[in-house]
């Protein structure tokens, strides 16, 4: 009896040695998480609704957290021109097996437009389906984006609409790497048979 009461106690520390480690390392990874300015999230898909955001998702786009616990939440704060879209693409990749990410827009409590990439896991658990995935803010990536795009338009515009010629050449060999629409109209040369010649070999010195 003596004897076996020594192993019950034995028994009863060593679980609650693994009680106590299994809370510190879920603090531990709870502290990571929630330190992180991304959104970590989790969702049902059968349920339509997240069963955990992390804190950060209030400080993003201004709604409580109880507010992202309801179901439809997401469909309902992502951007009109985006929803259909993602929407579409994200159930077809979580029906098919697949891990995804997707580049969309939502609207914060304020009104304002925020890019979002989410990077989407599926978790399968017994017959249920369970997508985790990470939110994060690339608002700013997009408006650089977009600064260059517009930036690259201009400079297309002008360069083609001078009226002088034009000629981008790499100064290592004079091989040209861009021409405008004058060099075209001036010269005779399509700029499909200049592209990757020199002057030289297309016989346009004067």
């Amino acid at each position: 009896l003596v004897a076996m009461n020594r192993r019950l106690r034995g028994e009863v520390a060593r679980r609650e040695k693994l009680e106590q480690a299994l809370r510190d390392s879920e603090q531990h990874y709870r502290g990571l998480v929630e330190s992180m300015t991304a959104i970590a999230w989790e969702m049902r898909l059968s349920e339509n609704r997240f069963t955990y955001v992390s804190p950060h998702a209030q400080a993003l786009l201004g709604y409580p957290l109880s507010e992202w616990l309801k179901p439809g939440f997401w469909q309902r704060t992502l951007h009109p021109d985006d929803a259909e879209q993602a929407m579409s693409y994200c159930l077809s990749e979580s029906r098919a097996g697949r891990n995804h990410s997707m580049d969309y827009r939502m609207l914060a409590a304020d009104g304002r437009v925020v890019w979002i990439r989410d990077i989407i896991t599926l978790i399968h658990h017994g017959e249920e389906l369970i997508l985790r995935g990470l939110m994060v803010d690339i608002t700013e990536t997009k408006r650089t984006e977009q600064a260059l795009r517009l930036s690259e338009q201009k400079f297309a515009s002008v360069f083609h609409h001078c009226p002088d010629i034009i000629v981008l050449a790499r100064r290592i060999d004079g091989r040209l790497l861009a021409v405008n629409s004058t060099f075209e109209q001036q010269v005779g040369i399509p700029a499909s048979e200049a592209l990757g010649s020199t002057a030289t070999e297309l016989n346009i010195w004067g």
